[in-house]
């Protein structure tokens, strides 16, 4: 048997285990915004996508069209 803690152990280690908890409640919301990434918009069609997506570097060459306007737009 373990011996009997006093009130006072008992919510010191409540309070430590809390400080933890929000220590990691931080670190996953940092991890999945970070994970998200920015969003850009198309001018052309409207679409909303990760700048990942819309190939960031053609995006921004192209002042805001992404790849598949673009393409139509050779196309015609």
């Amino acid at each position: 048997m373990t011996p009997d803690r006093s009130s006072e152990d008992i919510a010191k280690l409540l309070g430590e285990v809390q400080k933890e908890s929000n220590g990691i409640d931080e670190s996953l919301e940092c991890t999945s915004q970070s994970l998200q990434g920015d969003y850009v918009k198309c001018i052309s069609c409207g679409r909303e996508k990760s700048e990942h997506e819309m190939q960031k570097v053609f995006y921004k060459k192209y002042k805001g069209i992404c790849k598949m306007c673009f393409k139509l737009e050779i196309e015609e």
